[in-house]
């Protein structure tokens, strides 16, 4: 009898040492959030946003290619990670064989941009003529002194090399012209320094490089009967074409996590969702996608 009541004794100091576990919270703590290469500027000002605004909280960012931070998250290295695309299907697939709990949601819309060197002067470019000079086809500039070209890329891995294949070249593999650098900002400074250069980054690296180098407007491309876009027609990757996905290599930004309990890398992950973090898109020139948008038409006729 003694041994049964000591039994229900340790029983009962098991449960309540259990509930006075101190609770998990999602603005306090550590996490860390593997980020796409292509978005790491604009989402490490997200984390720096979400530390100043919940001061105990706290946000490892790790800057990764796309395909090197699914792998992290499908072998649970990691559980949270931002992505500047949807799972594929091949990747779909596996979580689902591999019966792998997660959530996504889709924050933002961001942008594949083509850069030049900031002393070029025709920043109007045919998807043809890209589509061409990425294929390795189109090796000389076609006016002017006609230059080689030339063109860079970052990794193989990367989410805009992804996106730019499905949505230019069709699948096609980059031709063997295009120089391959580590990332981002290496190809920001080969387009800087190289008159006759021409590259691929994201949207938010453009922020504090303005001056240094020139966007590209792109389009020109076949009419389709569904869209209001006519031939002949050119976009930047200003926001409203972005909305209306005028500019034609436009591109999802998703969150995704496997984390289930609401500890930090989920506050974080509510932040970016939220107002605060849907205006930081905004400011650093993506579009938000879970609150509304206001479009501005602009026109050159007389008000009447």
């Amino acid at each position: 009898m003694p041994l049964k009541i000591a039994g229900m004794v340790l029983l009962v100091s098991l449960h309540l040492s259990c509930q006075q576990q101190p609770t998990t919270s999602t603005t306090k703590g550590t996490a860390v959030v593997e980020c796409d290469e292509s978005l790491f500027p604009v989402m490490k000002f997200q984390a720096e946003d979400f530390h100043n605004t919940y001061a105990e909280a706290f946000i490892t960012l790790r800057s990764r290619e796309a395909r090197e931070a699914v792998i992290d998250f499908v072998n649970d290295s990691v559980r949270a990670i931002v992505l500047a695309r949807p799972f594929n299907k091949e990747e779909l697939d596996f979580l689902k064989r591999s019966t792998i709990e997660y959530q996504g949601f889709k924050v933002a819309l961001d942008a594949v941009i083509v850069i030049v060197n900031a002393q070029n002067r025709d920043t109007t470019l045919r998807i043809t003529a890209l589509d061409s000079i990425y294929s390795g086809i189109l090796t000389r500039l076609p006016t002017g002194k006609k230059s080689l070209i030339d063109a860079y890329a970052g990794d193989i891995n990367s989410s805009t090399e992804e996106v730019f294949k499905s949505e230019i070249s069709k699948g096609r593999s980059f031709g063997p012209t295009i120089t391959r650098l580590a990332s981002s900002d290496k190809v920001l400074e080969a387009v800087k320094s190289n008159v006759n250069a021409i590259g691929l980054v994201g949207l938010s690296w453009l922020r504090g490089n303005e001056e240094h180098v020139k966007v590209c407007r792109l389009g020109g491309g076949i009419y389709q009967p569904d869209s209001t876009v006519m031939p002949g027609q050119f976009f930047s990757p200003a926001q409203a074409h972005l909305l209306r996905k005028y500019y034609p290599i436009t591109k999802e930004v998703f969150m995704y996590t496997r984390e289930p309990r609401r500890e930090v890398s989920y506050g974080f992950l509510a932040y970016v969702k939220d107002r605060k973090g849907q205006q930081n898109f905004v400011n650093r020139g993506l579009v938000p996608t879970a609150m509304p948008v206001r479009t501005v038409t602009t026109t050159s006729e007389k008000v009447q």
